[in-house]
C-alpha cells in the first residue's frame, strides 16, 4: 500500500489511539520529517524531541537548527537535549552507537512521562526492518531475532514499519517536505551500514524482492516467538532450577523434551551463544561429565546428570587473551568487532574506540590484557614513548576506570590502549596494503 495520509492513519491507529499524545523522536532525516508532516496533517497531538549527540560538528548543529525552525514555523512544542557522547562513551566503555542508543531512549522515556505523552514515535521503516532481520540472521539468532522490530514495543511505536524507504522518499518529494541527510549513514565502519550499503545490494542481485520478503516475514516470526516464549517459558520455570549464578538442567528431562532446540535457545540466547551452538550443547547429552561448550560470556558444563549454564569471568590483571589473524570478534574481556580491509577501500576514522593498524606491522597472535605498571607505548602523533600510566593521567581517566583499561600487544609492543589511542608505530601509512580494524562494541 503506497504511503499517504489515509494509509498512515490506518497503520498508526492499529497500534495507538486517535486521541493519544505522541513524542516524535526526530533526527531531521526524511523518515522523522515525514512522520511529523503526517501527524500534523492528521490533526494528531504531538511534540518533537531532538537529541544533538555532538558527533558531527557543524552538521549536528545544523540538524538542530533545522528542527527548531520547523517546530517554530508550525507552532509544535520542541524539546532539545545535548549530550557529549564521546565523553559518555569513555565513562561507560561502550561503542558509540550503543551509548547513543541508551542516552536516546532513556531521555525520550523521561520526556514522555513528564510531558504526559502516551507513546514515543520513531521513524523505523520497512527497509530498517529488513536490515535488522538480516543483521540478526548473520549473528546466528533464533526465532525471536528473526522477528525483527514490532510495530509497538512497550511505549515505542513504529507506524512506518510497513512502508519502504522508497515509498517514504516518494511521498516526501511529492509533498515537498524538507529533510536533512546524515553523512555518517554512508560510512561502512558500522555493521548496519555495511549491511545496507554492501550486503543487501549484492543479495538483491539474486532476489530483487529480498527487502520486501524480509519485511513481511517479521510479523510471522514475531507471533511464532510469542507462542514459543509462552510455552517454553512455562516449562523452564517448572523444570530448571537456579543455583547461584548457574541454571541447572536435568539431562534426562532434556533428552525426553519434545522441543529441545527451542528450549535451549530460550535459555542460551542471552548468553552470547549462537543458534548454531545449540546443536553442540545437545551433544553434551551424550558426552562424559566434565565436557563443556563456551560462548564469549558463558559456559555450558556437563556435570554428571545435569547441564550447568554459568557465566564465565573476565581475565584477571595477570591473565591475557590472544587474537588470531583470522579472528572476526572478541567478547571477553572486551567486545571487539574485527575485520581486515584493503587500503583502497579504507577510510581513516578519528575515533579512539576504533583501532586501524597496518596488518603487515603486526605479529600475530595479538595479545590483550589489562595495562600494568611500567607499560610504555608511543601514542599516535608523538615522536617518543610514554608510560601508559602518565598517558591515562593526561586523559583524565579516573582511578576507578583505570582498572578497566586494556592494552593490545603485538609481540611485546603495545599497539593500542583500547578505547584511547593507537601506537604511532603501527599506524596506517602510504605503504600500507591492508588495514586491521578493531572496534569496541
Amino acid at each position: 500500500m503506497p504511503l499517504h495520509l489515509s494509509s498512515f492513519e490506518k497503520a498508526l491507529l492499529r497500534i495507538a489511539g486517535a486521541n493519544d499524545k505522541f513524542i516524535v523522536a526526530a533526527s531531521g532525516g526524511v523518515d522523522s520529517m515525514v512522520i511529523c508532516e503526517l501527524l500534523r496533517a492528521g490533526g494528531f497531538l504531538f511534540e518533537i524531541a531532538h537529541i544533538n549527540f555532538q558527533l558531527r560538528g557543524a552538521e549536528s548543529d545544523d540538524d538542530q537548527l533545522f528542527l527548531q525552525s520547523y517546530s517554530k514555523k508550525h507552532k509544535i512544542p520542541f524539546h532539545l537535549k545535548k549530550f557529549n557522547t564521546l565523553e559518555r562513551k569513555k565513562e561507560r566503555k561502550k561503542g558509540t552507537q550503543e551509548v547513543a542508543r541508551e542516552l536516546r531512549y532513556n531521555w525520550l522515556e523521561e520526556l514522555r512521562v513528564s510531558s504526559g505523552a502516551r507513546y514515543i514515535v520513531t521513524g523505523h521503516h520497512g527497509d530498517d526492518q529488513a536490515e535488522t532481520i538480516l543483521f540478526h540472521f548473520l549473528r546466528g539468532s533464533g526465532p525471536s531475532g528473526l522477528a525483527g522490530m514490532a510495530p509497538r514495543e512497550g511505549k515505542i511505536i513504529r507506524p512506518l514499519l510497513n512502508f519502504s524507504r522508497d515509498e517514504i522518499l516518494s511521498f516526501a518529494r511529492k509533498m515537498k517536505i524538507g529533510w536533512r541527510e546524515d553523512s555518517s549513514n554512508r560510512s561502512v565502519a558500522y555493521t548496519r551500514n555495511k549491511i545496507r550499503l554492501r550486503i543487501l545490494p549484492q543479495l538483491e542481485s539474486i532476489n530483487p524482492g529480498l527487502r520486501e520478503t524480509l519485511r513481511h516475514i517479521g510479523p510471522a516470526y514475531h507471533e511464532a516467538s510469542q507462542i514459543i516464549q509462552e510455552k517454553i517459558g512455562q516449562d523452564i520455570r517448572k523444570n530448571i532450577r537456579q543455583e547461584g549464578d548457574s541454571q541447572v538442567l536435568s539431562t534426562q528431562w532434556l533428552s525426553d523434551y519434545e522441543y529441545k532446540h527451542l528450549l535451549l535457545w530460550e535459555i542460551l540466547k542471552n548468553c552470547q551463544f549462537s543458534f548454531a551452538q545449540v546443536e553442540e550443547v545437545l551433544e553434551l547429552l551424550f558426552s562424559q561429565s566434565g565436557k563443556h561448550i563456551f560462548s564469549s560470556s558463558h559456559e555450558v558444563l556437563r556435570n554428571r546428570n545435569t547441564l550447568l549454564v554459568s557465566p564465565i569471568s573476565a581475565p584477571t590483571a595477570d591473565e591475557e587473551v590472544t587474537i588470531a589473524r583470522e579472528q572476526e570478534n572478541l567478547q571477553i574481556p572486551v567486545r571487539l568487532a574485527i575485520q581486515i580491509e584493503k587500503r583502497k577501500k579504507f577510510t581513516l576514522l578519528k575515533e579512539n574506540t576504533i583501532a586501524q593498524l597496518d596488518i603487515d606491522l603486526l605479529d600475530f597472535p595479538l595479545r590483550l590484557r589489562k595495562w600494568k605498571k611500567g607499560d610504555r607505548f608511543k601514542p599516535l602523533g608523538m615522536k617518543g614513548s610514554q608510560k601508559v600510566s602518565d598517558f591515562l593521567v593526561q586523559q583524565k581517566v579516573t582511578a576507578r576506570d583505570k582498572d578497566k583499561v586494556f592494552v593490545l600487544l603485538s609481540g611485546d609492543a603495545i599497539c593500542w590502549v583500547a578505547g584511547y589511542r593507537i601506537s604511532d608505530d603501527f599506524k596506517v601509512g602510504p605503504e600500507t596494503q591492508r588495514v586491521w580494524v578493531a572496534q569496541l562494541c
